[in-house]
């Protein structure tokens, strides 16, 4: 089996991305309006034809070159805005945005109609599209398909439903999988088929072989003598529907975040337009791509993978004007200067109430030095006020007087400040040029106990001297800090120019170097990133080890002489290695933690580097990992696209314990012979809408040849129009004279039976039903 070339020619378009078409639900509507009905078709008697599949209704008067109704077969009923009515929608009438919402329901179950209170409202539909609303009873006879060996009861349902809520006068039931195989014979002229110009289609059948797959089964029907042979036929309950919610439930596993995109409608378009189905052995397709997925081979080309662009917001950054810019800067510094002053004014409110705490501090203090106030009463005051002790006391007094202290300074500093900036550059100059002299004689001034003779000071100057001291190694501390900070700065300047003379001696080269050196940074980051997490995983698992030994181990109880240890660690030498390694490990870590810092540290230089000589680039690194974009909403099709159309082949793949399409073909073999398998094989006729996908009926081919003797011919071919064939096969019969003789009445069921059916060429078998 090989690869066609329509299933490889729709690959050269599937190499781009392509998006979702969302054209809504297959459909046709032509109205016939009371008028032309009038005129054409009342009183005359011509048949309606009603092809009612799983997926799709197809209706239409037999006179009519094709079907004027095409619609999916769903109904929706839902309540009314006030809540006191419903409201009922069918097939086009359901808005393809909001099928999920609406919840439609199909009448079929597993291929078999069961709920007519749907069907009802499927019929009603109809009729009225076909321009009978305005009549009491549809005056026209009913030829409608039905399932292959479609149960009595289903059967009884139908015709309660058409003769009594709209009083049809006849009904003939088909099998549509049936008339699409004769209409596939009447229009290639086979001469074996006897027919007449005008008899519409003949009684007869050619022997062959129909493959069918629908929407929600697969069914293999031998044709021999010119009857289908049910007792020989089968059917597998895999169908479109089972390849559309593997697809669905493939997607949301591979992609959770985009759940909201995605829906059985969008997998049903994805499998018509992208799944193939393999020709060959499909395991030995699966390595292929296997294979080409790792790169050894690269001269796989029988298919591709297909990105397809989920919707998407894309983001557009707002272009600023340079007045836009300047305005945006200027708010944004008024911003930052009021946010300092509303700073400075929370900072004073706060001085002034520890001043006015340290007041009160101050005041109990001095009227116990003073005399005052006895110990007595002191003690009584500062239990009062909270406190638990005298040293408490104390103690909360000498740390309330270093706050205030310290923002009495930080408000002279910031003071100060503001009258450096308002200052030029020229009195700062001279300012620095005699700052050692004034700095000492400020220091005199300002801590003038520092300096005088230790054995002269009193206690409470001593006490003093202590405050100074520590105002004064502030105040070191702080000068060191803006030495600090200013070689710093000299250091980035000389860093900078630097940078600028690399930058001017060639700026291509320079900028995409600095490209290189941030990504190798990234990528040592991840990679760092990466191991840490699996050697956080390995700590665990040995962790869970240990746990699961000690648990399994044999408990406290004594061991009998001559017992062995089961407990064979130390043996090998191997084993001792695990402490070194861990030893290692914890080094490693510690040195990670620091070089992570250095990276840190040299990334932003780079970045800021990259801001300064490279802007633009970036700004699109930013937007692109900050906004999304759209290859972040992309799904990637390649094995799906070959697994979604297999699960007829292998309903395995999705969990069911069913045969397959070649199991069912060798039981079908099995039970016919070799001689009727040697007349079958000859006219292979595949039909129905799941068998659209490219491939289906070499795959047939392939699986029929495998189950028969080498030099049997094999003939497989596409029946015509394997959608509709239904209908147009039904259309054929029912303005053929056998048609007559295949009709039920009203009449014949109540003298039969209410589930009776004609039996003909295209029909099921009657079996009735026990009583």
């Amino acid at each position: 089996a090989q690869w066609t070339p329509e299933s490889c020619a729709m690959d050269s378009e599937d190499s781009d991305t392509v998006t979702f078409e969302d054209n809504g639900f297959a459909a046709k509507f032509e109205r016939v309006s009371r008028e032309t009905y009038e005129r054409k078709y009342m009183g005359k008697n011509i048949p309606i034809v009603i092809d009612c599949g799983a997926y799709e209704t197809r209706a239409g008067f037999a006179t009519d070159d094709a079907p004027r109704l095409q619609f999916r077969s769903l109904v929706s009923r839902n309540r009314t805005k006030d809540g006191k009515g419903f409201f009922t929608l069918v097939g086009n009438q359901i808005p393809y945005a909001e099928a999920y919402r609406l919840k439609p329901r199909s009448p079929f179950d597993r291929n078999v109609a069961c709920h007519f209170e749907s069907m009802e409202h499927i019929f009603d539909y109809i009729f009225d599209a076909l321009g009978i609303n305005g009549s009491p009873n549809v005056d026209h006879p009913i030829v409608i398909t039905e399932a292959v060996c479609n149960p009595n009861f289903s059967r009884k349902k139908m015709s309660k439903l058409l003769f009594e809520a709209y009083g049809v006068p006849a009904v003939c039931y088909g099998v549509g999988d049936l008339f699409a195989y004769g209409y596939h014979h009447n229009i290639l002229g086979n001469s074996s088929i006897e027919t007449k110009k005008g008899d519409g289609i003949s009684s007869e059948f050619k022997d062959g072989l129909i493959v069918s797959s629908g929407y929600e089964a697969t069914h293999v029907i031998p044709v021999l003598d010119g009857k289908p042979d049910f007792l020989a036929a089968a059917c597998i309950p895999v169908g479109g529907l089972q390849a559309h919610k593997f697809l669905f439930d493939s997607l949301l596993l591979r992609y959770p975040q985009h759940a909201r995109h995605l829906s059985l409608n969008r997998c049903h378009e994805l499998v018509t337009r992208f799944a193939v189905v393999a020709p060959g052995d499909f395991l030995e397709e699966l390595r292929d791509m296997q294979r080409y997925e790792d790169g050894k081979n690269d001269g796989y080309t029988n298919l591709q993978p297909v990105k397809i662009q989920l919707p998407f917001t894309e983001y557009k950054p707002k272009e600023e004007t340079p007045e836009e810019k300047e305005r945006r800067e200027i708010r944004k510094k008024e911003h930052a200067d009021r946010l300092r002053m509303l700073a400075a004014k929370r900072r004073e409110s706060k001085l002034e109430e520890r001043q006015k705490a340290l007041e009160g501090f101050d005041r109990l203090a001095n009227r116990l030095e003073n005399s005052a106030i006895t110990e007595g009463e002191f003690l009584t005051q500062i239990e009062q006020g909270g406190f638990e002790d005298r040293d408490d006391f104390e103690r909360h007094h000498r740390e309330l007087r270093k706050k205030v202290d310290d923002g009495l300074a930080r408000m002279q500093a910031d003071k100060q400040g503001s009258e450096d900036g308002k200052s030029g550059g020229s009195t700062k100059s001279k300012s620095g040029d005699n700052s050692g002299g004034k700095t000492d004689q400020s220091e005199q001034e300002r801590f003038p106990l520092l300096f005088m003779d230790p054995s002269a000071l009193t206690d409470e100057q001593k006490k003093e001297k202590r405050k100074q001291l520590l105002l004064k190694s502030a105040e070191a501390g702080r000068a060191r800090r803006r030495r600090e900070k200013e070689q710093a700065r000299e250091a980035m300047e000389a860093r900078e120019r630097e940078e600028q003379s690399r930058y001017d001696a060639n700026p291509k080269e320079y900028v995409k170097s600095l490209h290189k050196m941030r990504a190798e940074l990234i990528d040592q980051r991840e990679k760092r990133r990466f191991s840490m997490r699996s050697l956080d995983r390995r700590k665990n698992l040995a962790s869970k080890r240990r746990v699961l030994q000690a648990v399994m181990g044999t408990g406290g109880g004594s061991r009998k002489p001559g017992d062995k240890d089961e407990d064979d660690f130390g043996a090998n030498e191997e084993d001792w290695q695990l402490y070194k390694k861990m030893a290692q490990s914890r080094g490693e870590e510690m040195d990670e933690e620091s070089e992570s810092e250095e990276e840190k540290e040299e990334l932003n230089w780079l970045e800021r580097l990259l801001n300064k000589y490279d802007p633009e680039a970036m700004k699109k690194e930013i937007e692109e990992t900050t906004y999304p974009q759209a290859h972040d909403f992309q799904i990637e099709l390649f094995v799906d696209r070959i697994k979604a159309a297999e699960l007829i082949y292998q309903p395995s793949i999705i969990g069911l314990d069913v045969a397959g399409l070649p199991e069912t073909l060798e039981g079908v073999f099995r039970k016919l012979g070799p001689t009727k398998r040697e007349k079958i094989t000859k006219n292979v006729v595949v039909i129905g809408g799941n068998t659209l996908n490219p491939n289906f009926c070499e795959r047939v081919r392939y699986q029929i040849r495998s189950l028969c003797p080498e030099g049997l011919k094999v003939t497989v071919m596409h029946g015509n129009n394997p959608s509709l064939g239904s209908w147009y096969g039904a259309k054929l019969f029912a303005n053929s004279p056998h048609a007559k003789k295949a009709y039920v009445t009203a009449s014949i069921l109540q003298e039969k039976s209410p589930d009776f059916l004609v039996e003909h060429t295209f029909s099921n078998q009657y079996f009735p039903t026990p009583r």
